[in-house]
């Protein structure tokens, strides 16, 4: 039996968070992070800003 291997989608949905330590902790896991402007975050390499829900949809496919 081998061992189970861990999903590395980052879920945080928030409507601002000051602090976004858990999308912090994803990027430097070099986990996908998908944000608004809100979330106080500059550019990082797998960082994607959307600004409305609607790009939500494009964006995860």
């Amino acid at each position: 039996m081998g061992v189970a291997q861990p999903d590395l989608r980052a879920r945080r949905p928030a409507v601002v968070e000051n602090r976004p330590s858990a999308a912090l902790a994803a990027l430097h896991a070099g986990i996908p992070v998908i944000a608004t402007p809100a979330c106080g975050l500059g550019a990082a390499e797998d960082l994607t800003l959307i600004h409305e829900p609607s790009q939500l949809f494009e964006v995860l496919q």
